[in-house]
């Protein structure tokens, strides 16, 4: 009889046991997870670092310099807009407030 109740004992314990190391093991593998995908993004980030070719070089610079020109001619179209929009606001307000 002592045997039976030693091994329900046993049983339940494990039974505690298996429950405790499948809440560890859903934690686990979620971390498991994070760590493959920032492994992998690690991984994929070193090969991207390999050397270009000559004329895709030529190709990114020119178009860099198209960019950079493109950025340059629109600030004083950006200034204009935006001095003109506060000028038509200031306007409004002033020729509201005179009526």
């Amino acid at each position: 009889m002592s045997q039976q109740v030693n091994s329900n004992s046993d049983f339940f314990t494990l039974k505690m046991e298996v429950q405790k190391m499948k809440k560890l093991n859903i934690s686990v593998n979620k971390k498991a997870t994070k760590a493959a995908v920032v492994l992998g993004a690690l991984m994929g980030s070193s090969s991207a670092f390999a050397a270009l070719p000559a004329e895709a070089t030529t190709a990114l610079t020119s178009v860099t310099d198209f960019a950079d020109s493109m950025i340059a001619a629109a600030w004083p179209i950006v200034g204009t807009i935006t001095v003109a929009t506060i000028g038509i606001k200031l306007f409004k307000k002033f020729t509201s407030k005179a009526t």
